[in-house]
């Protein structure tokens, strides 16, 4: 009777070993796999977004807060850089009046540059730090390396109108949007239902401005001239590489015979062409970048750099000008490959200003050009 009651207790624990002995086995693999995967997703979150998804929730990652477009100390370089290019201007400003020496530096450019850099908008903080980076020697370079007449060309500030009345956009309390021709006007003007203001009403926001691409700039103003004020120098009868030479020679044209700040008659949609950097320039102090500006960005984030800002973009509301430009891109194609080697070099001399002090690669003709001019500039001492 014993033997029987001891074998019973022994089938018993055999059982129950041979079923949870296996389920304990199932449940420690299945965690080691489900570790596993989560680590290998977050491994992921540097490189981007990563979804994980289960029969019962969907989770969503974005990269990681840490992540920036350049470490830290690369940023705090460049910061310091700036205060000591600025520090030295001020000094040169003093000694050879070239300027106002008391303006101190916006600190909302630093401010700017730090938050660009955490928030990722790595496009815009590019823009940002070149052209904060490299104004103050740029400019200096130009005004004293050069004949009159070569800076001349270079340092010249643009009006927005008769009055300057298309000159900005009223954002909120804190920003207005810099209007720069072809660089984002329609699409803002059509997020806050009004139009521009002039400077005085801006009053003491600070302002921002987007940037693009110089060729494409040049390009899409041609478009824009030809397609909506039908101006002189834009035959369709002509190949497309000698309409472009026709645009440029009638920009000079009206560049040679400009009066004061603005361009009037068959020059006055020129302004739509002519190079980003101009439109940054103080109207009276030349030589230095207008003093409210203190955000700069690519005109490819302008949804998320208004954001930045404080300004709700709607992404539902689409730019005023999509018509117009199906339009002008079948009669003013912006087909930069259709522009032959001597052209393209004839544009990059036009508009190299904005290639020393924005982010943007010049087409392989003009590379070695410009890189041999930043040389120059680098090599600059300008204290």
């Amino acid at each position: 009777m014993m033997e029987k009651q001891k074998g019973s207790k022994y089938r018993r624990w055999t059982m129950i070993l041979v079923i949870v002995v296996p389920l304990l086995l199932l449940l420690m693999l299945r965690q080691i796999i489900t570790f596993r995967n989560n680590e290998a997703a977050f491994e992921k979150l540097s490189q981007g977004r990563v979804v994980l998804n289960s029969t019962h929730h969907s989770f969503e990652f974005f990269k990681d807060n840490t992540t920036v477009c350049e470490p830290r100390e690369i940023r705090l370089k460049a910061i310091e850089q700036i205060r000591q290019n600025h520090a030295t201007m001020v000094k040169v400003n003093n000694t050879t009046d070239m300027g106002d020496a008391s303006v101190t530096l916006n600190e909302r450019i630093l401010k700017n540059l730090k938050d660009l850099n955490e928030k990722q908008l790595c496009l815009s903080y590019k823009q940002h730090k070149n052209i904060f980076l490299r104004k103050d020697k740029v400019i200096a370079w130009a005004k004293n390396n050069q004949t009159h007449d070569d800076a001349q060309s270079l340092l010249y500030s643009i009006k927005r109108g008769n009055r300057n009345e298309y000159f900005a956009y009223i954002l909120n309390d804190k920003y207005a949007f810099l209007h720069i021709f072809k660089n984002g006007g329609s699409s803002v003007e059509a997020q806050l239902g009004r139009d521009h203001v002039r400077p005085s009403q801006v009053k003491n926001r600070g302002l921002l401005a987007t940037l693009r691409d110089p060729i494409d700039h040049f390009l899409s103003g041609w478009s824009e001239c030809g397609t909506r004020h039908e101006v002189p120098h834009t035959s369709i009868d002509s190949t497309f590489d000698e309409r472009i030479q026709m645009w440029l020679d009638h920009i000079y044209s009206c560049r040679r015979n400009r009066a004061g700040f603005s361009f009037k008659g068959a020059c006055a949609c020129i302004i739509h062409s002519l190079p980003q950097v101009n439109f940054l320039l103080s109207l009276f102090t030349k030589n230095k970048i207008a003093g409210k500006i203190d955000l700069l960005g690519d005109l490819k984030e302008l949804p998320e750099l208004l954001r930045f800002a404080g300004f709700q973009y709607n992404n539902s509301i689409p730019s005023a000008r999509v018509h117009a430009q199906r339009k002008s891109n079948h009669k003013y194609p912006r087909n930069r490959t259709l522009i032959s080697k001597e052209t393209m070099r004839n544009i990059c001399h036009f508009v190299r200003l904005d290639y020393y002090l924005l982010w943007f690669e010049p087409p392989p003709i003009c590379r070695e050009k410009i890189k041999s001019d930043l040389k120059l500039i680098n090599d600059f001492s300008f204290d």
